[in-house]
């Protein structure tokens, strides 16, 4: 693999506190608070975004499906599960066959997220929101700092932690033991992650080719 910087933008503060450096083997050289160091020459980086403005919808697609007409398909299958049109929102894919989805997400809040990340002079190469960092086997509730996030099944999704406790029950989720999930464990996730999904998670269609390879 390249060698990859990894920087958390967190959903309370809107700002980009916490980063990890490795080297590459994968391996964690370094890393902390705050935005982080300017990522070296050759060096990929990545950006964990929110996930609780990003919808994470589970998708079966046939492996046929290419391109265009597996966007298409994915969209009517977004807006068949959402029970609506996703209208101006920007969908992107991925397409790895163990973990099949979707994510929609205003385009309003990803320029938002990108106007931060140059402020601190980031240029991502991938954007994956947290939920979509879990793996993909397994029920599980990760505490994340500002959220939690919790996959039940096939599906995923990430609360913000100052909704309350009836806003989170509305919603249908089952109660599981909460595991706490540092910067490190993020970090290695989102390295896992832009390994095995070369998308470039959200930055697809005019944010990106996605057609990025970090190994």
């Amino acid at each position: 693999m390249k060698p990859m910087q990894v920087h958390i933008l967190r959903a309370k503060t809107g700002q980009i506190d916490g980063w990890a450096r490795f080297d590459g083997a994968g391996v964690r050289l370094d890393g902390g608070s705050g935005p982080g160091p300017a990522a070296g020459a050759g060096m990929t980086t990545v950006l964990i975004v929110p996930g609780s403005q990003v919808a994470l919808i589970p998708l079966q697609l046939p492996a046929r499906l290419k391109g265009e007409k597996a966007r298409i398909a994915a969209q009517f299958a977004v807006e068949d599960q959402l029970g609506q049109g996703i209208g101006g929102a920007h969908l992107a894919l991925s397409l790895v066959r163990e973990n099949q989805h979707a994510l929609v997400v205003d385009p309003v809040v990803l320029d938002g997220w990108l106007e931060q990340a140059r402020a601190q002079d980031i240029t991502p190469d991938a954007v994956f929101p947290v939920h979509a960092l879990l793996p993909s086997t397994g029920d599980m509730t990760c505490d994340v700092g500002d959220e939690q996030v919790i996959r039940i099944g096939s599906e995923c999704v990430a609360i913000d932690l100052e909704m309350d406790e009836r806003a989170i029950a509305a919603l249908g989720l089952a109660s599981t033991t909460i595991t706490r999930v540092d910067l490190d464990q993020q970090t290695e996730w989102a390295r896992d992650r832009a390994l095995a999904d070369p998308s470039g998670g959200l930055l697809q269609g005019r944010y990106g080719a996605g057609t990025a390879s970090f190994a």
